[in-house]
């Protein structure tokens, strides 16, 4: 027989050691032995123990292969005795030390914790309300969890509840963010007992998953329409059974969790015996449709991936800090499929916690901290363990949008729409779980108009007027559009069409466009109307007709259908909870005499801002205030974060979040541009004492570009950190085809590192999002929408 595995949900890492040379130690239960009989032989171990003066402790069937598993007790240090006569009973076909179960966190910090208390063209921000959202959940941020949800509502999607059992240390069922969102859930300590948390660390993985979001409290979860199983087979240490993890899974199976999340490690030295009823079991859980995943495993115990996460059918998880790299505790091993928010010393993953002072205390350690909010408690911590409820979270909102979704098909999508981070896949599998992505993969295809309605007031004999329809399309599955100019009148052809009849595919990132010009030269005045049907066919084959209307009025003619705004379908640009408000167009002129730099093609300038800019997101905090940017020659400008960096290639744009130097900045017309040219000027001013301008006027594209082009605009910082770009002089939109937009070029704003930004537009080659500004244009991005 070979020597025991425990179980480590400890999610308190360890310093880093040397994989090569560590000892991993598998803890048991004294006295205790774990013995599997087939189902017609129970009273086996019985009468071999009989003269032991053994107890029957606790018996479950494994569903995964139906094996009767008995925890047995005999007498401490008749451990060995007791083996040795089950092994000679053929009846049985094992008998090991009944393994322990840990916690995954950190396992040596002991210090002491302290306790704290639109015609614009922005996208419009997913507000959330949870009091430490904004400055504590950067795991949730990193992930996008916030930008999924915005799709889901801009969608219209209406979610399933989804259950997900969470088998750890119990929960706070008292803890407010989780009211009617609790299952009855299961007490395998102390069987008929509620499951109620002594340790914290079932709470702490809970919260993560679904604490609620945007009552105004705490911190916000993950998944919205969850139903959390809390099966409690850690103790009041942070550890139990393997007996117990299996019979959790299993009734977990039965109950009909989708989602089964083990934040919890054994090391690999586990009883191979052991490893194959627990792998029974995952496997069985799997087939059954639910989806399990684990924690990696923290060093020292899991220098390489641990037990459950090392099964097949189980997903695995490792541990990422704030800055997308690998904790210095997580496990690394080929079967991580993902990376998560796992956080270390310096940031901690915040989530709830249970009221008990007892269990309040345990909330310590290097880099933990412990907040309430109106009496309601949350502990910071970092581990593997808290990597996984991201993952867990994730595939609870997406099963919630398709319940159709296969486990199979679940594991695949989450994978494939992971973010590439840089990391090898040992590290971080696939990538960074990235929500967003997976939640346009989960959305079906859908058309989207913007504008629908065209409505404009001319003076007779104007000279004809341009404008342009993008059709976008928010997810990943593609959508056909076809349609026809032939019924347009003669005062309305589309510019970018070589014949009458066109048709395109659409998908997120790879937009079509059509170019409306509107020759009213010669009519008389009047209000002229006129619909371009467009027809678009999904995955589903069912086709949906929607039209683009076109409504002119010439010198003010009384109005029949007339709107004299440019109107979207809803969806891309605009909640229905906030509409957009019409920006005019403004040019700053400066109150005193403005400075100027030589920036040459690719040079940079420090400037002092007059104030001190919040680029922060939602939240003002003093830590990302700046007082000084630095100016890139190429039309942005970049806040330094605590370690200057340089942007390393600053004319190669690219789509927000950028991860290439530019940690937080306003992105005016980020392209390649040259300022050292004949006539270019970049200058800075104040335009009131609360408006700080970085004007690019008459500056030329790089020598590179073609064709060539001359912007001039100006990003405008206020003192409440609100943003204005404002453009006077930028190329006209260059539509070759209906499907390729000839600019490349990123307009918006990034704060906090990436954490939160705000993308105006992005064309940079792979990808295109939204329509690069237009002369005599404004953006208005306020604070709160840098989300």
């Amino acid at each position: 027989l070979l020597s025991p595995g425990p179980l480590f949900a400890e999610d308190t890492p360890a310093a880093p050691i040397d994989s090569s040379t560590a000892t991993q130690v598998v803890d048991a239960y004294p006295g205790e032995i774990l013995v599997g009989v087939p189902a017609d032989a129970v009273s086996s171990a019985a009468s071999t123990l009989d003269a032991m003066d053994a107890h029957l402790l606790e018996q479950t069937q494994n569903c995964g292969n139906q094996t009767v598993l008995q925890v047995w007790q005999v007498a401490a240090g008749q451990e060995s005795q007791a083996l040795a006569a089950l092994a000679g009973d053929p009846r049985v076909q094992f008998a090991v030390p009944n393994a322990m179960v840990y916690a995954a966190q950190d396992q040596n910090s002991q210090a002491a914790g302290e306790d704290s208390e639109i015609d614009t063209k922005a996208e419009s921000a997913y507000a959330v309300d949870d009091r430490f959202y904004a400055g504590s959940q950067w795991d949730m941020q990193r992930s996008y969890f916030v930008r999924a949800w915005r799709l889901i509502s801009l969608s219209g999607v209406v979610l399933q509840p989804v259950r997900v059992a969470v088998i750890d240390s119990g929960i706070d069922a008292g803890h407010p963010e989780f009211s009617g969102h609790l299952l009855p859930g299961y007490n395998y300590v102390t069987p008929g007992a509620a499951p109620n948390d002594d340790y914290g660390h079932g709470t702490h993985v809970s919260g993560v998953i679904g604490a609620l979001t945007n009552n105004g409290l705490g911190i916000a979860g993950g998944a919205f329409e969850v139903s959390i199983d809390a099966r409690k087979m850690l103790d009041a240490n942070g550890s139990g059974s393997v007996a117990n993890l299996i019979q959790a899974i299993c009734d977990a199976a039965d109950s009909g969790a989708r989602v089964i999340n083990m934040s919890l490690e054994i090391p690999t030295s586990l009883n191979p015996v052991l490893v194959m009823q627990l792998d029974d079991a995952t496997s069985y859980a799997y087939s059954q449709g639910a989806l399990p995943v684990a924690a990696a495993g923290n060093l020292p115990r899991c220098p390489t991936v641990c037990y459950p996460a090392k099964l097949n059918s189980v997903m695995a998880v490792s541990a990422l800090t704030i800055n997308n790299k690998l904790a210095s505790y997580s496990a690394v091993g080929p079967e991580v499929e993902l990376g998560a928010g796992g956080g270390d010393s310096t940031a901690a993953v915040l989530s709830t916690w249970p009221a008990a002072e007892t269990v309040r205390n345990k909330c310590v350690g290097v880099g933990r901290y412990l907040l309430s909010d109106q009496g309601s408690w949350y502990c910071g911590e970092y581990g593997t363990s808290m990597a996984a409820p991201h993952v867990s979270a994730a595939a609870a909102l997406l099963w919630s949008i398709d319940p159709t979704l296969t486990v199979g098909e679940m594991r695949t999508l989450l994978r494939t729409a992971a973010r590439p981070i840089g990391l090898p896949p040992n590290q971080a599998g696939s990538g960074l779980l990235d929500v967003e992505m997976a939640v346009r993969q989960a959305l079906s295809g859908r058309l989207h108009v913007d504008p629908t309605v065209v409505g404009m007031e001319i003076r007779g004999g104007a000279q004809p007027v341009t404008t342009t329809v993008v059709l976008s399309n928010a997810s990943v599955e593609p959508v056909m559009v076809t349609g026809s100019t032939a019924g347009l009148p003669g005062w309305l052809t589309v510019a970018n069409l070589p014949t009458k009849t066109f048709s395109t595919s659409v998908t997120y990132g790879d937009q079509a466009y059509l170019s409306l010009v509107i020759s009213p030269t010669v009519l008389p005045a009047g209000v002229y109307n006129a619909s371009l049907p467009l027809t678009a066919t999904g995955a589903s084959g069912t086709p949906v007709t929607q039209n683009v209307r076109v409504s002119l009025n010439i010198d003010g003619y009384p109005p029949g259908w007339y709107l004299p705004l440019l109107m979207t379908d809803g969806y891309t640009d605009t909640l229905p909870s906030s509409p957009p408000s019409p920006v005019d167009f403004a040019w700053e002129t400066p109150i005193m005499t403005p400075t100027n730099y030589l920036l040459g093609e690719n040079g940079t300038a420090t400037v002092q801002l007059p104030f001190a800019f919040p680029a922060t997101g939602p939240e003002l905090s003093a830590t990302y205030e700046y007082t000084e940017a630095v100016i890139y020659a190429d039309g942005f400008l970049q806040f330094p974060g605590p370690i200057s960096t340089i942007v390393s290639d600053p004319a190669d744009n690219g789509c927000l979040p950028t991860a290439n130097g530019l940690d937080q900045g306003i992105l005016g017309w980020w392209a390649d541009l040259n300022p050292g040219a004949s006539g270019a000027e970049v200058s800075t001013f104040p335009a009131a004492p609360d408006r700080f301008v970085v004007q690019f006027k008459n500056v030329p594209s790089g020598p590179t570009v073609s064709p060539g082009y001359r912007v001039s605009f100006q990003m405008v910082l206020y003192a409440n950190g609100d943003i204005r770009l404002n453009y006077l002089e930028v190329p006209p939109l260059s539509i070759q085809g209906i499907s390729d937009l000839q600019r490349r070029v990123t307009v918006g704003a990034q704060a906090r590192a990436g954490l939160f930004h705000n993308e105006v537009a992005c064309f940079d080659g792979n990808m295109e999002h939204g329509v690069p500004p237009q002369a005599l244009e404004s953006v208005f991005i306020e604070r709160k929408e840098i989300y």
